[in-house]
């Protein structure tokens, strides 16, 4: 039988590949863009100083580049993973409430 969560879906069936991997990624792409913020407020506070306008821009480009391609690697593992099984793919319909059907 499903267990009833909160948040955008109703009902997540047990052992669904859809949702496999979602949480993980999303708490991931989470940490990246705070991990770059964070960087980013410590490099002006301490180092910006140091380095002309143009140097600064780089510093910001390269960690915007490096967070947008991390967040875009996890994601697109995903989501070739659920291209392949199809978007709708449910292993089991059984486990689905009756109004999903």
């Amino acid at each position: 039988m499903s267990e009833p969560v909160s948040g955008p879906w109703a009902f997540r069936p047990r052992g669904s590949t859809v949702l496999r991997g979602l949480r993980a990624r999303v708490l991931a792409t989470l940490g990246v863009i705070f991990a770059g913020a964070i960087s980013l407020v410590l490099y002006a506070g301490f180092l910006a100083t140091h380095f002309a306008w143009y140097q600064n821009v780089a510093v910001f480009l390269a960690v915007l580049i490096a967070g947008v391609g991390l967040v875009v690697a996890m994601w697109v593992s995903w989501g070739m993973r659920m291209f392949r099984q199809g978007w709708e793919r449910v292993d089991d319909p059984s486990d689905l409430p009756t109004q999903f059907l």
